[in-house]
């Protein structure tokens, strides 16, 4: 084929769906030449205008440089692929007349674009515009001279994108072409892989060798090496490139932060202290003196003054000597030598050291004296008031009052209000001998017991229950009355119950409805049924409204109840003069001649026998039809074939077959076409397969084989895999022009010829060294570590090697042990020798132990040390205030007046002299003695004789009666309640245990009283059954009502809700009743005034023993003050509450 260097359009003309301009310098699209919504694509130094290919519902096309030109063409395409086929329109059939066609083809990223003509078949004759182009930077025509068949032909353009224009004039057409194309694309020119990443090509992708630390396809992803790598002893991994950093907590270090640093080496521990080491520190047991973190310090012992009584304190190694004032004593100068040792002050007087060798007295009440043995008396400042009669006692008087009068000094007016006499809440008027009740309204008596009856007279009306209150009633309506009296009629029809329309009549307790039309029952509310006589006839269906019925009819029928039968007729629907027969829900039609139809609105078809043959078209008439015969018929009903062969059409030798409006020429061997004018073109069936080229030869046809293939026509697939490519074990797969081997479990490559390294993913943990297999790796663990990837520290703990209660550390590869006090060793296996340091002092023999040593003194030595020595008045206690004074191997104690013996034991006994008269007995004091006198005698030696009634004499009221005149006995009659020689003893009433039932009693003088039990009653609680309304009750809402009930019936109390008592606000209000106690099951009644009288609440209710419990039922009115006649009946509720001893569950309920 000739080639033409010719681009046969000019800048500016435009071409179907682009704009096609000559080269220039720059970038064409620079100067704008295409205007929205075309695109300017540029390339080679050539530029096309893109337009959209249609627009909305139209099958037009657009050109020009602003997509405004409308045309038929509809060839043309785009191509991303990297390789692709690109054809002429019809294409292998002939190509239209009058095409322009652009075939645009832009890859992406492609460093080259390679087209290959395959067939090309065009009109060449000359002055024909049958052109194909390739460009931009091709300046190749593949026009042929004639109908010239070429193929082989190759053209590369150096961009991401070029293009293939096509064009065909009026003349004649022939096939057109076939042209294929592939792209090479770099894909690694933008440097994929980052962090130093190598990039390898490949046909459609990249890969990626990643420097050492990195991963994924790119290699942007840091490996996290401390995701296997485990740092112990609260160290923190920290990752790096390629490799991690143990940052360990101080007192570890090593790669894992596996090694605990030993603080105590060298040791810092001084004065032979031991050191322990510790985490990141250590600690020094220090020897006995000795102080500071590192034991640097001598403990003064004398810094905490332990020398009493201004003692002079000497410091010494673990101890201190204290030297003290005369008159002191002990290790701490902590001893006084005692003057009060011999106990002189008398009648229980305290004595107390005034200084060095002196004393004085603190007298108990009642006496007086240097010695206390003086009895004072009380009654000579004359206490007794009122007339009241005084007699002395030890320590105080006694006055018998004046009646009337009482207290300690008969000061007291006796409050005969003090026992409560007044009850039900009223008001004790104290007075000379006596008190007065001012009762509170509604109650009357002496002492206030009785409830005035309010309910006499009865003040409720109309059949009403009246129930007695405090100061007032509480009137029970009959059902269908209400207020305060029960006086007026309750209207049931306020609440409108009369529905549908319906009139309300009030009646007693209740009221009486008249329904509107269409409407029954007692409150109007059931619609009546009028379907319910079937009234619709004929299959009519009834459907019932409000005061009515609406029928629904069956076709046919009409009517209020479908009685009447629809006429069809009467719209007359037959057409065409038809003549209608009316029939139930329809007609009948009788048609005249030449109509037909439900409504005779048809003519009737004569063509609907088909009468013309060979598809001639039939046209119909009035009772009649025509024939228009389709070509190669004639005939009245187009009967006849026209004899197409008659011409003699077929050239060359052809056979002429006669057919339908044409005919079929058998050409001769060689020929084709219509009529065999043309010579076959065997490549024009493709049959060279798998992209084989076709090269036409006469009466046959050679192919030319793509790549990987093979035979007559490249069907065969060339068996890449004979050759066994396939190294290490891999298996074959053949593909086209090529292979694939699957490779065997730790090998890889395209040929399997690599050892895939399992090492490379650094499975093995904790430092360990990985050795690389085949499709396997072993780790060489550090020291320290096992499991199959290093992944375990052995722990040296086990079995545990640390002796002597040491506690064991876990390292890697090793074990530290904190010892116990008092051993030492890598083990702890060795006791620490404390003697090692001397610490026993003037020769004294030091015996070790654990954790510690003990000092065997020399004589004359002591201390912790040894280092003190003994002073014999130090271990010597000269008794009751002897004074020791140190002698050479011994001691003397100058012993206190009263005493004697070598160490001041023995008190002197000044009784032996007998100094008691009248048989009184002697007790022995130091330095001194004590008579206790015989009955009727007194005096310091029981020398003077005494009245034997004294006004002490008895006790607690008791009577002296002397039993002969001048004797010293003496009985004492005990008012009741007391008993004893004295008078001394109160009876306890309450020992005989009289409360039964579990009662409390309460001991009194000459009397008791029983606190009952819940239950029970009665002196003794002996009294079953009776329920006890006293105490703190709570209803369901947790509110709570606490009742003080006296022994008339009484009821006083508070009232406080949940909420007010969660909150810590006082009582809501204050409650008043009473309650009947005749009968086991206790009735009561109580009112409630809150918010100062603004709301009333009357609970009524009886107590009730349900399983030995008890629980209050109560039913509640409750009454808001308004403001208006017509919100006064709005402002009552009621409700019930159950009242239990203790908080219930928050159940809801009703509040009051």
């Amino acid at each position: 084929m000739a080639s033409k260097s010719v681009l046969h359009i000019a800048c500016g003309i435009c071409i179907n769906l682009f704009l096609i301009c000559a080269v220039t310098a720059q970038d064409p699209c620079d100067s704008g030449p295409c205007i929205p919504p075309s695109t300017c694509v540029s390339g080679g130094g050539r530029f096309l205008c893109l337009c959209s290919q249609s627009r909305g519902d139209s099958p037009t096309f657009y050109q020009g440089s602003t997509c405004d030109q409308s045309t038929q063409s509809t060839c043309g395409e785009t191509f991303s692929d990297t390789t692709g086929e690109i054809l002429s329109p019809s294409y292998p059939a002939n190509y239209p007349n009058l095409q322009e066609c652009v075939y645009l083809v832009r890859v992406l990223g492609a460093l080259d674009i390679t087209f290959y003509v395959n067939d090309l078949e065009i009109e060449t004759t000359p002055g024909s515009s049958d052109n194909v182009i390739i460009g931009p930077g091709s300046t190749v025509d593949v026009n042929g001279e004639g109908a010239v068949q070429s193929s082989g032909d190759a053209f590369t353009v150096s961009s991401d994108q070029a293009w293939i224009y096509f064009t065909s004039d009026r003349d004649t057409s022939f096939r057109g072409f076939n042209i294929t194309y592939d792209s090479d694309r770099d894909n690694c020119r933008d440097t994929p892989c980052n962090n130093n990443g190598t990039c390898t090509d490949q046909e459609y992708d990249y890969n990626c060798s990643c420097s050492d630390g990195w991963t994924d396809k790119n290699c942007t992803t840091d490996i996290d090496e401390c995701e296997v790598v485990d740092c112990i002893n609260g160290g923190v991994c920290e990752d790096m490139i390629n490799g991690f950093t143990c940052i360990c907590i101080d007192g570890f270090f090593g790669t894992f932060c596996e090694i605990n640093i030993d603080e105590c080496s060298p040791n810092p521990c001084k004065n032979g202290a031991t050191c322990i080491d510790g985490i990141a520190g250590f600690s020094c047991i220090c020897a006995p003196g000795y102080t500071g973190i590192e034991c640097e310090e001598d403990i003064n012992e004398c810094n905490s003054n332990p020398c009493l009584n201004g003692g002079r304190c000497s410091d010494k190694v673990d101890s201190f000597l204290c030297i003290c004032d005369l008159g002191l004593t002990g290790s701490i100068c902590e001893i006084d030598i005692q003057e009060c040792a011999s106990n002189p002050c008398k009648n229980g007087g305290t004595c107390r050291e005034v200084g060095l060798n002196a004393y004085t007295c603190s007298c108990a009440p009642g006496y007086s004296g240097p010695t206390c043995r003086e009895d004072i008396n009380e009654c000579a400042s004359n206490p007794c008031q009122n007339g009241g009669a005084c007699a002395d006692e030890i320590n105080g008087f006694l006055c018998d009052c004046s009646p009337g009068f009482n207290g300690t000094t008969c000061q007291f007016n006796i409050n005969e209000c003090a026992s409560t006499p007044c009850q039900n809440g009223a008001i004790c008027i104290d007075e000379i001998n006596g008190y007065r009740c001012d009762c509170r309204v509604g109650f009357n008596g002496t002492n206030c017991e009785s409830n005035i009856d309010d309910c006499l007279p009865n003040p409720c009306q109309n059949g009403a229950t009246c129930i007695d209150g405090i100061g007032g009633f509480t009137c029970t309506c009959a059902p269908g009355y209400t207020g305060p009296s029960c006086d007026e009629d309750i209207d049931e029809c306020k609440s409108n119950p009369c529905q549908n329309g319906g009139s309300c009549t009030d009646v007693v307790n209740g009221y009486l409805c008249v329904c509107s039309p269409g409407y029954n029952g007692s409150e109007c509310t059931s619609n009546i049924d009028e379907c319910a006589s079937n009234p619709c006839q004929n299959g009519g269906t009834c459907a019932d409204v409000i005061n009515g019925y609406q029928c629904t009819c069956s076709p046919g029928y009409t009517g209020s109840d479908c009685a009447s039968d629809i006429n069809e007729c009467a719209s007359n629907p037959c057409q065409n003069g038809g003549n209608c027969m009316d029939e139930i829900n329809g007609y009948n039609c009788d048609c005249s001649p030449g109509y037909t139809g439900t409504e005779c609105a048809s003519n009737i078809d004569e063509c609907a026998s088909n009468p013309c043959q060979n598809d001639g078209t039939c046209t119909d008439e009035i009772n009649g039809y025509n024939c228009d015969c389709t070509p190669g018929y004639n005939g009245a009903e187009c009967a006849s074939n026209i004899d197409e062969c008659s011409s003699n059409p077929c050239q060359n030798g052809g056979t002429c077959t006669d057919g339908i409006n044409g005919y079929q020429c058998a050409c001769s061997p060689g020929y084709t076409g219509s009529n065999c004018a043309s010579d076959i073109n065997e490549c024009a069936s493709t049959p060279c397969q798998n992209g084989g080229n076709c090269m036409d030869e006469i009466n046959g046809y050679n192919c030319q084989c793509s790549p990987g293939f093979t035979g007559a026509e490249c069907a065969s697939n060339v068996d890449e895999c004979a050759s066994n490519p396939c190294q290490n074990g891999g298996t074959c797969a053949d593909e086209i022009n090529g292979y694939q081997c699957d490779c065997l479990p730790g090998y890889n490559g395209s040929d399997c010829e690599s050892n895939i390294n399992e090492c490379a993913i650094n499975p093995c943990e904790n430092g360990a060294m990985c050795i690389d297999e085949i499709n396997a790796y072993r780790c060489d663990c550090l020291v320290g570590f096992n499991g199959s990837n290093c992944e375990s520290n052995i722990d040296d703990c086990l079995p545990k090697p640390c002796q002597n209660g040491a506690t064991c550390f876990d390292g890697i590869g090793g074990f530290t042990c904190t010892c116990a006090p008092g051993y030492t060793g890598s083990s702890c296996d060795e006791d620490i020798n404390e003697c090692e340091s001397n610490p026993c002092q003037n020769g004294a023999a030091c015996t070790d132990e654990v954790n510690g040593y003990t000092c065997n003194c020399s004589a004359g030595y002591t201390g912790t040390h040894c280092a003190s020595d003994i002073e014999v008045c130090q271990s010597i206690t000269c008794l009751y205030g002897g004074v020791c004074s140190d002698l050479i191997n011994g001691y003397r104690c100058d012993c206190a007046l009263g005493y004697t013996g070598s160490n001041c034991e023995t008190d002197v006994n000044e009784c032996e002299s007998s100094p008691c008269l009248n048989g009184g007995a002697c007790e022995d004091e130091v330095n001194g003695y004590t008579c206790n006198c015989s009955q009727g005698y007194y005096g310091e030696n029981c020398a003077s004789v005494s009245d034997v009634c004294r006004p002490w004499s008895c006790s607690n009221g008791g009577t002296c009666v002397s039993l002969v005149q001048g004797s010293t006995d003496y009985i004492c009659e005990c008012p009741v309640g007391y008993f004893g020689d004295r008078c001394e003893i109160d009876i306890n009433e309450c020992s005989s245990l009289p409360c039964q039932n579990g009662g409390t009693c309460v001991e009194g003088v000459g009397v008791y009283q029983c606190k009952c039990r819940q239950g029970y009653s009665g002196r003794n609680c002996r009294t079953v059954g009776f329920c006890d309304l006293s105490g703190d009750w709570y209803n369901e809402c947790n509110d709570r009502i606490d009742i003080d009930l006296t022994s008339t019936g009484l009821i006083l109390g508070d009232y406080i809700t949940d909420l007010a008592n969660s909150t810590g606000q006082g009582p809501l209000g204050h409650l008043i009743g009473y309650a009947s106690r005749r009968y086991h099951y206790t009735t009561f009644g109580f009112t409630l005034s809150e918010d100062g009288g603004k709301k009333v609440t009357t609970w009524t209710g009886q107590c009730a023993l349900c399983g030995g419990e008890e629980i209050l039922f109560t039913m509640w009115t409750s009454c808001k003050r308004t403001n208006g006649c017509e919100d006064a009946k709005k402002s009552f509720g009621v409700g019930q509450d159950k009242w239990t001893r203790y908080k219930q569950s928050m159940a809801p309920a009703r509040k009051p």
